[in-house]
């Protein structure tokens, strides 16, 4: 299964182009997987909003694509931002190491810990970012509103 969006680089769209992938990801992945994805995404899309475009659209949009597969749930997103650091990925701190307290900087070790693999490629082309989670759950028939704590 593959579906692909575009998403205009604003704020006020962020939360409404998860809140549909999730739609998506929660019939096979289950109500707690499907939470985990939300938060990662919202925080690597907000970033990229936040700090690549700062505010500036510039007539571009933000392609999305989710796979699901057999062996894995993969996200990828495209900008045409400002490229963030090749190594921005690699070096974010795990979540154990972050102050919560802080009033920022928990983005990325929340995107590392809900996530399989991050993979990030900047170019003048445009930034790519790869999230991947574990494969697929098999669910039964009203089995991801049981997770949910609701009645089938």
């Amino acid at each position: 299964m593959k579906h692909a969006f575009k998403l205009p680089p604003q704020l006020g769209d962020v939360d409404e182009a998860v809140q549909a992938l999730r739609a998506l990801v929660e019939p096979v992945q289950g109500n707690q997987s499907a939470v985990a994805f939300e938060v990662a995404v919202s925080e690597a899309l907000t970033n990229i909003v936040v700090h690549g475009y700062e505010g500036r659209a510039n007539g571009s949009s933000i392609s999305i694509t989710l796979s699901v597969t057999a062996s894995a749930l993969e996200l990828t997103i495209i900008d045409q931002a400002k490229p963030a650091p090749a190594h921005l990925y690699e070096r974010a701190p795990l979540l154990d190491e972050i102050d919560f307290m802080q009033e920022s900087g928990r983005g990325l070790a929340l995107i590392r810990h809900h996530t399989d693999k991050v993979s990030y490629s900047p170019s003048s082309a445009g930034n790519k970012l790869v999230l991947t989670f574990p494969a697929p759950q098999t669910l039964k028939p009203n089995e991801n509103r049981k997770e949910a704590g609701e009645d089938p």
